[in-house]
């Protein structure tokens, strides 16, 4: 819940009993207490040791009215409009393109059937003509509005088509890949923001709890504390590798942190020891793991 000066003032939990006329819950969340009800009457309260319930999501001003729905909502109305489409093509092919009908033209002639005849036949005058009929369907445009529909949604969702295999991605540069996933890599951005505002609200809240039973730390150690967020991007490891050689030749950057960011390096603080013992041993690691292994 939020004032109308967009501060956060306190946060409502509420569930129903799946029976029939349920029991109806209510936990209210304020800053320093929390009000429990059932059937809308106070049963309970309790102190907040900690504060309101983080979100983990940021609060945008400008779109105040779509606070609080999932990032998949725009995306409904499209996949409806996917589904509809889809639909009526696929009741069109079974219904009408694999089941014709059968058009006569032409008198029928007045005459009696054969007794001995086998089966059943229609016998028309010279000039008449049957034939099966059947709606013709328009493949082009069918498929020009459902191919709309699906780049009406890779815009909506951030997903580069290069994702759902809509463009050809042989030999694109570092650059290029990057504009494909600009969109996405903004949408990830936010997203870091708000998480990593929610984390350390939270280690907040858990030093307040471990200060309530004497363990007390310093602001200066408390701000020490930080959090880093690695995206899925495509990155092209070769040219990674040549910018932080060359950012540790300026001194710009340390072998620790080459370590931490290089591809290859699945255990850091396992490579930094075996780093150690060859400098300490220089022996050990002059033909590399094959001379260890000999």
């Amino acid at each position: 819940m939020y004032d109308n000066n967009f501060n956060y003032t306190c946060f409502v939990e509420h569930w129903q009993d799946g029976i029939a006329g349920g029991i109806k819950h209510h936990i209210i969340y304020y800053t320093h207490s929390i009000e429990i009800y059932r059937d809308f009457e106070l049963i309970e309260t309790r102190t907040n040791l900690t504060g309101l319930p983080i979100h983990y999501a940021a609060l945008n001003k400008s779109e105040y009215s779509q606070y609080g729905r999932g990032l998949a909502e725009p995306l409904i109305p499209v996949l409806d409009a996917i589904e509809s489409l889809t639909a009526k093509m696929d009741d069109t092919v079974k219904t009408n393109i694999l089941n014709p009908v059968a058009v006569v033209t032409g008198l029928l002639e007045d005459a009696e059937m054969p007794r001995d005849m086998v089966g059943a036949a229609l016998r028309m005058e010279v000039g008449s003509e049957m034939t099966y009929s059947s709606p013709r369907l328009d493949y082009a445009t069918m498929n020009l509005l459902l191919g709309t529909y699906i780049e009406q949604f890779f815009s909506i969702a951030g997903i580069p088509g290069v994702v759902m295999n809509q463009s050809n991605v042989s030999n694109l540069s570092e650059t290029s890949l990057r504009m494909l996933f600009t969109q996405t890599e903004t949408r990830a951005k936010e997203t870091i923001i708000a998480l990593k505002d929610g984390m350390m609200t939270r280690l907040a809240y858990i030093r307040t709890l471990l200060e309530n039973q004497g363990k007390r730390y310093s602001d200066e150690a408390f701000d020490t504390l930080d959090l880093s967020f690695v995206t899925g991007m495509p990155v092209d490891s070769k040219e990674m590798m040549e910018v932080m050689q060359m950012q540790h030749k300026m001194g710009a950057i340390s072998r620790q942190t080459i370590i931490e960011r290089s591809p290859l390096t699945n255990d850091v603080a396992g490579e930094i020891k075996r780093i150690e013992e060859e400098a300490h041993n220089p022996s050990n690691a002059k033909d590399g793991v094959l001379g260890q292994q000999e």
